[in-house]
């Protein structure tokens, strides 16, 4: 009887208590802004497509190669597009962060406080939209700076001499008496 009486007054007790807030106001104005953003995404994506379409294919009956869509181009696009994800959700990503920093850090009363990140939710943790955007950012954005990369190592360089030749015409000096 001793014994159990001097277990359970070494007994360890665990209190844990986790203050969170509703968040799906806010997830409705992000999900709001994030179509927003994706329709101005595609419209960008499309203007960059037709643009570089424009620029680099040949007019019909020139005798060259038709207008088909090439290996070159095809890497092209999507670095465009990889590009203009980036170009357009990086803002509105910096923009959803600034909010929170603006809203939480900086209250003097506690009016609103950041979700708890918890991995072993998966799907449903509240960062995992936000950490798979950032994600997507960082790949994007590596595909397209190799694709500049690729694109800045592969130019023709020319060189052009516009000196003028010494010498005169008509004498053995000049150069273009031979």
């Amino acid at each position: 009887a001793d014994a159990d009486y001097a277990a359970l007054r070494y007994a360890t007790v665990t209190f844990r208590a986790e203050y969170t807030m509703d968040t799906d106001e806010f997830w409705k104005g992000v999900t709001a802004f994030f179509a927003i953003c994706i329709v101005v995404f595609a419209g960008l994506t499309l203007s960059r497509w037709l643009n570089y379409q424009r620029r680099n294919t040949r007019l019909a009956g020139m005798g060259q190669a038709g207008n088909g869509l090439t290996f070159k181009a095809a890497v092209h696009y999507v670095a465009v597009m990889c590009h203009s994800f980036v170009a357009i959700f990086f803002p509105a990503t910096f923009f959803i962060c600034s909010y929170w920093f603006t809203f939480f850090k900086l209250q003097g009363t506690v009016y609103s406080m950041l979700p708890p990140n918890n991995p072993g939710y998966g799907e449903d943790n509240e960062y995992y939209a936000f950490i798979a955007v950032v994600n997507c950012l960082w790949v994007f954005h590596f595909i397209w700076m190799g694709n500049v990369i690729y694109r800045q190592s592969t130019v023709d360089i020319f060189f052009i001499d516009w000196e003028t030749p010494s010498g005169r015409k008509g004498t053995k000096k000049d150069p273009s008496a031979a």
